[in-house]
């Protein structure tokens, strides 16, 4: 008689069909395998600030082993059917993944490199020096409640002025009011003088064709009178009414300090006498205040030189008593009381 194998499967276990009579083999099926562990996740990249990263998880473990194979099935009647072997347990998975390796620290920058301090400015606290710090003694000078104001001293090294052996001051008719009016007293003496002419404003000495450079020294320094160290520039002009202007006729009188001094360190561009707050003392008189075009053109114009070229501080009077009809003179008992604002500020220079 011919066999018929027909196969058919339960889960987990495959049985053969015999016919009649033959002597069954069913042998029980093989147990699942335990499952695969996973990996572990890995460790999380250091930070950039150079934090070390944290370690990667451990990986799930595998499953617990396989269960035993089913049992043979009875044979069919007329033979004594053999039991099924038992299957073999599934391996039992490891009991974790391998941990994420930890991440490696993230490298630190380097530092950026620290910059060159600038140099101090010649201004009162509140006036920064351009890449340095507020220059000029703290607060500024003052005198019975009259302060000073900062503006922008120039970069590189100021040095000191104690070496300089003539401070020569140029300025119009005002300016001497207060020089002659005790300011040179708290000042070395023999190391200041001044020119000053009416008109004598930013446009004369922009003009080497002008009568102002005809003029000799008043009170003049021992050493030096003809070639000062430093020049005070004490700007005023009715014409020059933009900071364009005003910025060219200062940029050529500079030019021409610089032809004609030769021992020339340093330029300081000084502003006029202003009134409390900057406003006019009497209507329609603008000579107690300083246009803010002045302002920005005399802070345009500074340089590190050679010359060193400065704008000094912004000087305030106490009051409109100081000034004369409004400005820019003086009255007769406002005169001492500006000249020591400016006689402090000087006398304390470094």
């Amino acid at each position: 008689m011919k066999r018929r194998l027909i196969p058919w499967t339960t889960t987990g276990l495959l049985v053969l069909a015999c016919s009649q009579g033959e002597t069954p083999n069913n042998d029980g099926g093989a147990g699942t395998g335990g499952t695969t562990p996973m990996a572990g996740t890995s460790g999380s990249a250091g930070s950039s600030s150079g934090t070390t990263g944290k370690a990667g998880t451990g990986g799930s473990g595998g499953s617990v082993a396989g269960g035993g194979g089913s049992a043979g099935t009875a044979a069919p009647a007329g033979g004594t059917a053999n039991a099924g072997t038992g299957g073999v347990a599934g391996a039992t998975g490891p009991t974790g993944g391998t941990a994420g390796a930890t991440g490696a620290a993230g490298m630190t920058g380097n530092a950026g490199m620290t910059g060159n301090a600038g140099a101090t400015g010649n201004a009162g606290a509140g006036g920064a020096s351009s890449g340095g710090m507020a220059g000029g003694p703290t607060g500024g000078s003052s005198s019975g409640g009259a302060s000073t104001g900062g503006m922008a001293g120039a970069g590189g090294s100021m040095g000191s002025t104690k070496g300089y052996t003539c401070n020569l001051v140029i300025g119009i008719d005002s300016t001497s009011e207060w020089y002659t009016g005790g300011f040179e007293n708290q000042v070395p003496n023999d190391k200041w003088e001044i020119i000053y002419h009416h008109p004598g404003y930013v446009e004369d000495w922009a003009d080497t064709n002008d009568e102002v450079w005809g003029l000799a020294p008043t009170s003049a320094c021992t050493m030096n009178p003809t070639n000062p160290d430093r020049v005070i520039f004490n700007i005023y002009s009715e014409t020059l009414t933009t900071k364009d202007t005003m910025q060219t006729a200062i940029n050529k009188a500079i030019t021409n300090f610089k032809t004609k001094y030769s021992r020339l360190q340093r330029i300081d561009i000084l502003t006029m006498t202003r009134a409390p707050n900057n406003m006019p003392c009497v209507s329609g008189n603008n000579g107690s205040i300083v246009q803010q075009y002045v302002d920005d053109a005399a802070a345009a114009v500074v340089s590190a030189g050679p010359p060193l070229i400065t704008a000094t501080q912004k000087f305030f009077a106490k009051d409109c008593t100081v000034f004369d009809n409004g400005g820019p003179h003086f009255s007769t008992s406002g005169k001492p009381v500006v000249a020591k604002i400016y006689g402090d500020y000087y006398s304390a220079e470094p």
